[in-house]
């Protein structure tokens, strides 16, 4: 069917739909119950049939014809997400590699690694063989490409610059990427925990939270599954080394068996490679190890010079000589590594500090040099404010420099060492979190049932959520999708399989686990309101009992939400596309009309009163009209934008706040005009900015409460309280980045090596600045 005869169809649909509402509140109004009645359980009907036919008639025609399980994702639409991908990695590492620096990069030198596997499984007999492999004129990028496989092992001990031959090797293949080439994509390996999660789906979940990529056409599909199942990624597995010891052996085994023949670039210290070869008695399969070696001491000398002011190389004359007099010394092994000569390039060489104190005595021992290249970083990068008073871009201050990166470094330690802003709650306590989500919760029982209810609430709340624990399943959401992956697992791409997901809805925007557990809590607060209104309306009419009905509907939903829905653990964005969305968002309106008018004639029947029938119709429009708007106030974050973690922070904060004063609106202007009839204008303001207010904030839907942004808010607040962090976090995170303290990998920060994080994590105190 034509879009525009399927727009005119749905508006069509609409308009008979308001003309049955219509009729429905007509005759309730004339006390016309029984014909009230009957016109409701018409258009309850014709609600169902529109609804279930708009839901299922194009997942079941797809299935019909052998739909693929990214529901509808086709060839072209996949070759487009590919493509918008891959200018997304470039722009992001291009832009890295100008903060960082690293156009200014010393030649790599490597040589073969007896960690390879065989020659004619490596070249197949169809290449030149390891010589035009090593070639240093090719670079990394060529010589990749001598490879037939497309699988390569990066060895060198810590600081040999084994990321930076990566990032190399990416942007030279991903600037002379044609169509249909894979996108070469870095994966922090480190993070992977073997154990408890195949490497798979471990890669489509990283994928989906750094590249939270859309289909240009289809807002609410996601090809992250298809990217990776169809061979379209060139994953870059950065830091095996940084596995738990524990979970390596057989480690190996499990990436020949989940990578199969596809292409792929893993870095590992050369020790610990070893160690897992000799654990598995493998290594990765018709993949070439490279060892990258020492640099040669004139491109140590090279680098030095280029990289200081000319009128200070002159500075460095002394350590030169030394360098070339003595190439086995101490100080000429710690500098041909690339991390401490661009340690050696950040404390002396863009500082006023004399280089020669490098060769003072008591530098002798290549440990106590390094650690102090190490310590001295922060106080160089970041002198005291007094010392630099006309700086105004740089007023933060050494010693809270320090403390702040020593506890961000702790923060993400043992957490795959990054740093991802919507994970900060992770270092607040939880009782400070969930004390505040039940004070919220709380009110919504105050304006409904009075004060008791609230505090008892809040305080239950707080006791409960904080003795179950973070890790604990412990809403209906959560259990029914742990439910669901041990029943279900992958559905096999099979007749079957493909029956199983259209019945449940898996590749649904709203996943199944999310609508049951919307709609356990809407069904409690339907009959709630129900219950609560048939009380007052004997003895105090209809009004009265639709606003007590109202009230005590949307208290008990919000409270009865903390149990039943999961809060938001990613970011999202405002996507408005009413034309492409319009079905859909007509759709959701059906599907909440259709609940709360079949409550509604439930009780009109039973009780034989219009009361049940106006409480469902208002209590319907209010959840359609939230689920339909709410398709475009919580989408995946565009992957062509997304290239830091302001821009996501940004997006997620608009998100938040558009969904929060949708829910608002709709749930204050109905409480409004209830209590405006029934006690006059002053109960109606008041009531409708309570409710509002408490929707906004704490809704485990909508609320800002359960958005990744709001969580985030007051765990930035609490730990700046603490100084454990600054004020301005963002502007401080983007200044260490500029720095070069930071490194950024799509939406989160990493330490830019893990020598740096394991000196501040461990605490040390700040060192003296030794005199220039």
């Amino acid at each position: 069917m034509a879009p525009r005869r399927r727009r005119v169809i749905v508006w069509l649909l609409a308009g008979a739909l308001v003309a049955g509402l219509l009729s429905v509140v007509a005759l309730v109004a004339t006390r016309e119950v029984n014909t009230a009645t009957k016109w409701a359980g018409i258009v309850t009907a014709l609600m169902g049939f529109v609804a279930a036919g708009l839901a299922a008639g194009e997942r079941v025609g797809k299935w019909l014809v052998g739909a693929p399980r990214t529901a509808g994702i086709t060839r072209e639409e996949l070759d487009a997400a590919a493509q918008r991908l891959a200018e997304a990695v470039r722009g992001e590492w291009e832009e890295e590699f100008e903060v960082r620096r690293l156009r200014e990069r010393m030649p790599f030198s490597v040589r073969w690694s007896d960690l390879s596997d065989h020659d004619d499984k490596i070249f197949g007999g169809t290449a030149p063989g390891r010589d035009a492999v090593l070639d240093r004129r090719l670079g990394p990028g060529r010589a990749f490409r001598r490879l037939p496989q497309r699988r390569l092992v990066i060895l060198g001990p810590s600081g040999s610059g084994k990321t930076v031959f990566a990032l190399t090797l990416l942007l030279d293949l991903v600037r002379a990427r044609e169509p249909g080439d894979p996108v070469p994509v870095v994966f922090p390996i480190g993070t992977w925990n073997p154990r408890r999660q195949h490497l798979r789906d471990w890669m489509v979940e990283h994928l989906e939270e750094v590249y939270q990529i859309h289909l240009q056409d289809h807002r609410t599909l996601s090809p992250h599954e298809e990217l990776v199942d169809q061979g379209r990624l060139l994953p870059i597995l950065d830091g095996l080394d940084e596995i738990a010891a524990e979970s390596r052996p057989g480690i190996l085994r499990h990436l020949n068996a989940a990578l199969g023949a596809g292409p792929v670039v893993l870095t590992c210290r050369e020790a610990e490679y070893r160690e897992c070869f000799q654990a598995d008695g493998v290594v990765v399969d018709r993949a070439a190890a490279l060892l990258l070696e020492p640099i040669d001491i004139e491109s140590v000398i090279g680098y030095l010079t280029r990289t200081t002011a000319p009128p200070r190389v002159r500075d460095w004359d002394e350590v030169f000589a030394r360098l070339r007099d003595e190439p086995g010394a101490p100080l000429a092994a710690m500098l041909r590594t690339p991390l401490m000569t661009w340690l050696a390039r950040a404390v002396y060489g863009e500082s006023q500090r004399d280089p020669g104190e490098l060769l003072r005595a008591e530098f002798a021992d290549p440990d106590r040099l390094a650690r102090h290249l190490i310590e001295q970083l922060i106080p160089t990068l970041y002198p005291d404010a007094r010392q630099r008073r006309r700086d105004r871009a740089r007023r933060w201050h050494t010693d809270d420099v320090s403390r702040w990166l020593a506890f961000l470094a702790r923060h993400i330690s043992g957490r795959g060492d990054e740093f991802a802003w919507w994970q900060l709650d992770r270092a607040v306590p939880r009782v400070v979190l969930e004390a505040l989500a039940g004070v919220l919760g709380g009110l919504g029982l105050w304006l409904a049932f009075g004060p008791a209810a609230g505090i008892v609430f809040a305080a239950g709340w707080t006791l409960i959520a904080t003795l179950v624990g973070r890790r604990r399943k412990r809403t209906v959401e959560a259990l029914i999708t742990a439910g669901i992956d041990r029943l279900l697992g992958r559905p096999a791409d099979t007749a079957f399989g493909r029956a199983v997901e259209v019945v449940v809805g898996v590749n649904e925007p709203l996943p199944l686990a999310r609508r049951l557990g919307l709609g356990t809590g809407r069904i409690i607060a339907l009959f709630a309101g129900l219950a609560q209104g048939l009380r007052y309306f004997p003895h105090h009419g209809l009004w009265p009992a639709i606003a007590q009905g109202l009230g005590a509907a949307l208290a008990v939903g919000l409270v009865v939400g903390f149990f039943t829905i999961s809060p938001r653990q990613t970011p999202s964005e405002v996507a408005f596309d009413a034309r492409r969305s319009l079905g859909a968002f007509v759709r959701h309106v059906f599907v909440g009309l259709f609940i709360g008018l079949s409550a509604g004639i439930t009780v009109a029947i039973v009780l034989n009163t219009s009361f049940g029938i106006v409480v469902g119709l208002v209590f319907g429009v209010a959840i359609g009209l939230i689920d339909g708007l709410n398709l475009w106030l919580d989408v995946s974050a565009d992957v062509t934008r997304v290239l830091s973690p302001r821009i996501t922070r940004r997006a997620d904060a608009l998100a938040a706040i558009a969904r929060s004063a949708m829910v608002a609106i709709v749930v204050g202007v109905p409480t409004g005009i209830a209590f405006g009839f029934a006690y006059g204008p002053r109960a109606a303001v008041l009531q409708a900015l309570g409710f509002g207010l408490v929707f906004a904030l704490a809704d485990r839907y909508t609320g800002i409460s359960a958005t990744v942004w709001g969580r985030y808010l007051v765990a930035k607040t609490w730990l700046a309280l603490r100084g454990v962090l600054p004020w301005l976090l963002m502007r401080f995170l983007d200044d260490a980045h500029r720095h070069g303290v930071l490194r950024r990998a799509g939406a989160v920060y990493q330490f830019r090596h893990s020598s740096l994080q394991d000196h501040l994590a461990a605490g040390a105190a700040r060192p003296e600045l030794a005199p220039a």
